[in-house]
Formats: structure tokens, C-alpha cells, sequence
């Protein structure tokens, strides 16, 4: 039986991509990454229902940005897309911009540069215990 949460992972920064999946798999998920907002939205709507427990989101990348694809996601006719916890990972550091990207429909935000532990406890905020329902 499957025990893995699952986390899609947005980031066109190769090297952060690879850290924050690290970290990620350490935590027990399983990671599927995109480099831009397009393809994580299509990642999202072609998986089935309910297959991703979190969104890890860069904010700031090519072709779609993750605005945008936060508001693509938001706008799925699907019940999952209303309501799985993303997170947003921002440059950005003004302390009103993280209401913003509520209003957007993210759940949480990190600053960057983060510290693991940062990542970890704003997960686990989201996810609970990190142990998938019903197992």
C-alpha cells in the first residue's frame, strides 16, 4: 500500500528544485516537479483527484508564473482544487505581500532563502503528521 504523501514541486531553479525535493522526500513524499506555472498546471489537472496533498510553488519564473498558476488551479472544475494547500515561495519579503498572494489563493508563504526547518513546520502546518488518510 501507498504511504507516500505527494507533493508537486514548481521551481525553474534547478538547484532549488533539487534542495526543496530533498527535503521533501526526507519528509516522506514522494516529489513531481515542473520548471514553469504551465506545465504544473497541466501536471495538476491531468493527475487524478485528490493525487497531489500539497503545491510547492515558486512565484517568479518563465512562460506562466505562479500567480498565475495558483489562479489556474484555483479555477479547476475539480474538487481538489479549491482546496489543496499551496504554498508559495517568494523573493519577495514586504509584509503585506504574503496577503496578496492569499488573496490569489495560496494557503501559506515562505520567504526566501528558508531554512529547512522553515519548510518542514509550514508542511506540516498544512499536511498534518505527514501520514496519508486512511493508512
Amino acid at each position: 500500500m501507498d504511504t507516500a504523501l505527494r507533493a508537486l514541486l514548481v521551481d525553474d531553479n534547478e538547484i532549488n528544485t533539487g534542495i526543496i525535493e530533498l527535503q521533501l522526500r526526507d519528509m516522506g513524499f514522494e516529489v513531481f516537479s515542473a520548471n514553469d506555472g504551465e506545465k504544473a498546471v497541466s501536471k495538476f489537472e491531468e493527475s487524478e483527484e485528490d493525487f497531489f496533498d500539497i503545491i510547492i510553488m515558486d512565484i517568479m519564473m518563465p512562460v506562466m508564473d505562479g500567480i498565475q498558476a495558483i489562479r489556474n488551479i484555483r479555477r479547476l472544475d475539480r474538487a481538489d482544487a479549491g482546496v489543496i494547500p499551496i504554498i508559495a515561495i517568494t523573493a519577495n519579503s514586504f509584509s503585506d505581500y504574503g496577503e496578496v498572494l492569499r488573496e490569489e489563493g495560496v494557503t501559506d508563504c515562505i520567504s526566501k532563502p528558508f531554512s529547512r526547518h522553515t519548510l518542514e513546520e509550514t508542511v506540516r502546518s498544512l499536511v498534518g503528521d505527514l501520514q496519508r488518510p486512511g493508512i
